[in-house]
């Protein structure tokens, strides 16, 4: 068996991202370094041209007849080339634990090579899992303690402990002047839909009130392209970069309104240079996207959202997303910057007629409460409301409620609407309410296309049912869809005819 040889140990900084050094002991034009396998304690060669981590059938036959292997670490055997282009045999097999001069690795691929004066060699197979590595002046540097690896049981408890971290190392090197102290303060991992955001505030404090503001930002961690330092001439900038210039990071500066963008900064002072930290802070938020992805298998493939504003008369359009795609919304503020309007585009997977419908809720600026909430078939027309609707008081309190007959509900594909169906509620405002009800009644052509579609209310004084509402009639032939005759009845008397 090899001995493990004596080596020096030494850990820059005690942070949990701390640098590690390890002397290297040469010979014969070779690097050796300690190793352990399942708690052996073996000499390695450091071999960065080797796929995988190798040993001969000498570690492996005691490794075997001790229990430190057993025949569950056996994954199959294989044919593999030397470095002289020779094919020869061996045996791939798991190490559950592999230390690197006492650094953990866990199931990393090993060969077993099957030659008992083998060389062990550690190749690739442990060296990419240990890190950002070089080898200088003898010494094995590694810039990341954190083992790509390990599985990380509690991916919350984890996120916590890094934060607590970078804030702690952070607040120390804010950067501050006789007017104003920049505070950066990370908070939380979230997620949000389909991506984790880390979020936090970045505050600027100073006497006089107009330089004094706090920023809350949240960083979707799966889209951040790179992470810079600045120089400046008194400070470093850091700043945060997303993939292909998405706007996809939120701020706001208010906690009420909120802006998309493709890039954040944080000022951070240069006594950060003193401890070295530059480099494990990125290491740090490299690790928080690493342990913070979301399962690919479990997502569909996302074409990012577009988001576009555009001023109108009295205001400005804010649009997310394709439009008149699922998934679309349009908001609509006025020259106050207050909603007034939403609407957005879906698909109900429980139509029969698999189509856009768009659902419309309007705000009262004022107050911030809803006037009304209805969905359509296409453009918002009285005439194409369908599913449910809702009215408000200017208090926010409901006014009248119902259904609308829903054509894509039913399998019939018409862009038209407006038939109500079932039982209507009216609230008044001393507290009284009332009902109305309401059916369709549907006429059909011998090949099942609609003929005919009206409303009809049942009048409580004459119990019958009238006419009262839409009445549409539909061609023959391919402009079923389209009604050829439009009617509006009131009380059971035509009011209007198209």
């Amino acid at each position: 068996m090899k001995k493990k040889f004596a080596l020096t140990l030494l850990f820059l900084s005690s942070s949990l991202f701390s640098q590690t050094i390890i002397s290297l002991d040469k010979k014969k034009n070779a690097y050796y370094i300690p190793c352990e396998i399942n708690g052996i304690p073996l000499e390695f060669i450091f071999d960065t041209g080797a796929t995988n981590v190798t040993i001969s059938s000498t570690e492996a036959d005691f490794l075997f007849k001790h229990n430190f292997l057993t025949a569950d670490d056996i994954k199959e055997s294989i044919h593999y080339r030397t470095a002289s282009g020779e094919i020869r045999e061996g045996t791939k097999v798991l190490l559950r634990e592999f230390k690197i001069s006492g650094q953990p690795l866990y199931n990393v691929t090993a060969i077993i090579v099957h030659n008992q004066e083998a060389p062990l060699l550690l190749g690739m197979s442990a060296l990419n899992q240990l890190g950002s590595i070089e080898i200088k002046d003898g010494k094995l540097i590694v810039n990341e303690s954190l083992n790509k690896n390990n599985v990380v049981e509690n991916v919350e408890e984890e996120n916590k402990k890094i934060i607590n971290w970078l804030n702690h190392k952070l607040i120390k090197h804010q950067y501050e002047t006789n007017e104003v102290r920049q505070i950066l303060i990370f908070k939380e991992v979230t997620q949000i839909g389909d991506d984790y955001f880390l979020g936090g505030e970045r505050i600027q404090e100073s006497n006089n009130n107009l330089l004094s503001f706090t920023t809350i930002f949240l960083i979707p961690l799966s889209k951040i392209n790179n992470i810079n330092f600045e120089e400046k001439e008194f400070n470093y900038w850091m700043i945060v970069k997303t993939k292909n210039a998405e706007k996809a990071i939120i701020v706001s500066y208010d906690g009420k309104k909120f802006e998309h963008l493709d890039k954040i900064e944080f000022i951070i002072d240069k006594s950060i240079d003193n401890q070295g930290l530059k480099a494990e802070v990125l290491s740090a938020i490299e690790y928080l996207i690493r342990i913070n992805k979301i399962s690919e298998s479990n997502l569909e493939t996302k074409t990012p959202l577009k988001i576009e504003k555009y001023a109108v008369e009295g205001g400005f359009v804010e649009q997310i997303g394709d439009i008149h795609k699922d998934g679309w919304i349009r908001n609509s503020y006025d020259e106050k910057n207050r909603l007034i309007e939403k609407l957005e585009a879906f698909i109900d997977k429980e139509d029969k007629i698999q189509e856009l419908k768009f659902r419309t809720t309007s705000y009262n600026p004022e107050t911030g409460t809803i006037r009304e909430s209805s969905i359509a078939n296409n453009f918002m027309m009285r005439h194409q409301l369908i599913g449910e609707y809702k009215g408000y008081y200017p208090n926010g309190s409901l006014e009248v409620e119902g259904y609308f007959y829903d054509f894509f509900k039913n399998g019939h594909k018409t862009f038209f609407g407006g038939v109500r169906i079932g039982v209507w509620k009216w609230y008044l405002e001393d507290g009284a309410s009332f009902e109305e009800e309401y059916k369709a009644a549907i006429e059909y052509w011998p090949n099942g296309d609609f003929k005919k579609i009206y409303s009809l209310y049942f009048n409580p004084d004459k119990k019958s049912w009238i006419k009262h509402g839409l009445y549409y009639e539909f061609p023959q032939g391919e402009l079923n869809f389209l009604p050829s005759v439009t009617k509006e009845y009131n009380d059971g008397n035509l009011i209007n005819e198209k």
